[in-house]
């Protein structure tokens, strides 16, 4: 196994480095939580929460949305907690640790993902508040898009074995068992719920930075026309 920094440029296609907050008093407080011969995780901690970094966080990334700060503290000597995170989780590393990243994009083939993002999708009637089944040019893979279930966010868009799109929705299930090619950004998810049968949609590859910058311009100019309207009301 190759061990590499996390500044490395090999992870820039699974995330960033957070940049403007100071992680000093969050990671001093880190390490008086209780350490365990197992796992342990605790999603959300008061004490954790009470330090500067919480409003840094909401302010920098999350675009003041409100959000926990827990731990998840032990030694793991298995691989048997791999989950799939959109980009709504930050790590803070009191100790050194070992982060294993991989993405479902390997399950299909360098000609497949280039149709995704190349060919246009029109939203199909057979289509609701659960999933939006697509149809165009279908996304090719390699041996099986079947996968062991594992955790469904908002906008998940898995390829079945016919190749063609589904966007998972508000309604959807919380687990599913095909490999997701990608996810629509949280920013884009209001747009596509008002989208019918038969809009036309097309894909394009952001970073997970300017997914997130994106999200905090959106979130931000939410406050300030909710702030508009409560002064009129």
């Amino acid at each position: 196994m190759e061990i590499k920094k996390i500044t490395d440029a090999a992870f820039r296609k699974y995330g960033r480095v957070v940049k403007g907050v100071d992680f000093t008093e969050l990671v001093e407080a880190l390490k008086k939580t209780p350490d365990y011969e197992g796992v342990a995780y605790e999603p959300s901690v008061p004490e954790l929460e009470a330090t500067a970094a919480m409003k840094e966080l909401q302010k920098v990334t999350y675009g003041e949305l409100p959000i926990q700060i827990g731990y998840c503290n032990g030694v793991n000597y298995k691989l048997n907690a791999v989950e799939y995170h959109r980009n709504s989780e930050i790590n803070v590393a009191a100790t050194d640790a070992v982060l294993i990243l991989g993405m479902q994009q390997e399950y299909f083939t360098k000609e497949g993902i280039r149709t995704f993002f190349e060919s246009p999708y029109e939203i199909s009637g057979q289509s609701d508040r659960m999933g939006y089944r697509l149809e165009g040019e279908p996304v090719s893979y390699e041996d099986t898009v079947d996968i062991i279930s594992d955790a469904i966010v908002p906008g998940a868009i898995q390829i079945p074995s016919n190749g063609k799109p589904i966007i998972l929705m508000t309604d959807r299930q919380t687990t599913g068992g095909y490999a997701k090619i990608g996810a629509v950004i949280s920013a884009d998810l209001p747009r596509l719920a008002q989208m019918g049968p038969g809009a036309v949609i097309h894909f394009k590859e952001v970073s997970v930075e300017e997914a997130q910058e994106l999200f905090a311009k959106e979130r931000k100019e939410m406050i300030k026309q909710n702030r508009r309207m409560n002064r009129w009301l």
